[in-house]
């Protein structure tokens, strides 16, 4: 049993050469961008190992995984294992690569929007401020950091009969506000 933890030989060989056919890392219509060095293809394993880090999976994890196809010429596995450690880590310095994660990342996000959004509408309904906020903020019923700008009010007196002379004004009838008013005179 102590053997087959440390197997000298592999079940299985990848049928690609090196690390497989490149492809793509970003696609026009990129969140990130366009990436910055002149790698702008990443091939297949690498997709793939992206992939799996998107979701989270630990660089070991990956390694063990795709060892077979990150090192395939490796006979001893400890080593296999260390190289495909050591090669995500240096995939993992290049630009390509980690848009490549990011993209994965920000699609599983994506994905993921509607119950993102049905969780923060029961928290907001459940009577977490923060998240009704944050709701309204999100419908585009409050936004919290624009400036109020005063409104422009213009008083217009078209039509209004003004008075002619100061004395319309003295004439005028005087009433009293706490004398009773008569039913009949409303």
């Amino acid at each position: 049993m102590a053997d087959l933890a440390k197997r000298t030989t592999k079940k299985s060989r990848p049928t690609q050469n090196g690390y497989g056919q490149t492809v793509d890392a970003l696609k026009t219509t990129s969140v990130v961008g366009q990436p910055t060095n002149s790698k702008d293809q990443i091939t297949t394993v690498q997709l793939r190992a992206a992939r799996m880090m998107a979701r989270g999976t630990p660089i070991a994890l990956v390694a063990r995984k795709l060892a077979d196809w990150i090192v395939p010429n490796e006979p001893v596995r400890e080593k296999q294992l260390q190289k495909a450690r050591n090669r995500l880590r240096s995939w993992g310095r290049t630009q390509a690569f980690r848009d490549a994660i990011w993209e994965e990342a920000v699609g599983r996000l994506d994905a993921k929007s509607g119950e993102i959004l049905e969780g923060i509408a029961r928290k907001a309904a459940s009577g977490r401020v923060d998240a009704a906020r944050l709701a309204m903020e999100v419908t585009g019923r409050h936004s919290p950091h624009t400036e109020i700008q005063p409104a422009q009010v213009n008083v217009v007196f078209e039509g209004v009969p003004r008075p002619q002379s100061p004395k319309e004004i003295a004439e005028a009838e005087v009433v009293d506000v706490d004398a009773e008013v008569e039913p009949d005179e409303l």
